[in-house]
């Protein structure tokens, strides 16, 4: 929860920079501190901090206002000039040149080759993995029909066996 100070602070913040522009629009010379003090908004009289951060953007202000800006050198715009028609014929020899031609299509061409390699090689390990799968069925088919024949005649000894130690007499244990 925000407190009207706080808030008036942040109107005051928004308008600080109109504010300053306004103050440093009038002749330096012409004003005195009273003048200046009197034409500050009510907030800035009321808060310090607010009051000491428009003194400072002022004054940044002033300090811009009195900095000039330095002359290039005589002979920059010739440089400049030189520098640009030696690029324009760098790019215009470029754009003829089989080189550019290889620059502007090799990330497709790259692309375009890593797809079909990659399909190429997903296909050939389909039809690999295909024909095992089902000749492991059929062996597999085979071999459990052979387990359970195996299976079969081992009951049918162990039956017979049953049968013929019931038939048997008791040999006098």
């Amino acid at each position: 929860m925000k407190s009207e100070k706080n808030i008036r602070c942040e109107e005051f913040r928004s308008e600080m920079l109109d504010v300053a522009a306004s103050l440093n629009a009038a002749p330096p010379g012409a004003a005195s501190a009273a003048d200046v003090a009197s034409e500050l908004p009510p907030h800035a009289r009321e808060c310090a901090e607010c009051a000491a951060e428009l003194a400072s953007l002022r004054s940044t202000m002033q300090l811009l206002d009195e900095w000039n800006v330095p002359e290039p050198s005589p002979y920059f715009d010739t440089r400049l000039k030189a520098r640009l028609r030696e690029e324009a014929t760098q790019v215009a020899g470029q754009s003829s040149s089989l080189a550019w031609w290889f620059r502007r299509l090799r990330v497709p061409a790259l692309a375009a080759a890593m797809f079909a390699a990659g399909f190429t090689g997903y296909s050939i390990y389909q039809q690999q993995q295909t024909p095992a799968k089902t000749a492991y069925a059929q062996v597999s088919g085979v071999t459990d029909l052979q387990t359970l024949d195996k299976q079969y005649d081992t009951l049918d000894e162990l039956e017979s066996l049953d049968d013929a130690a019931s038939a048997a007499p008791d040999a006098g244990l």
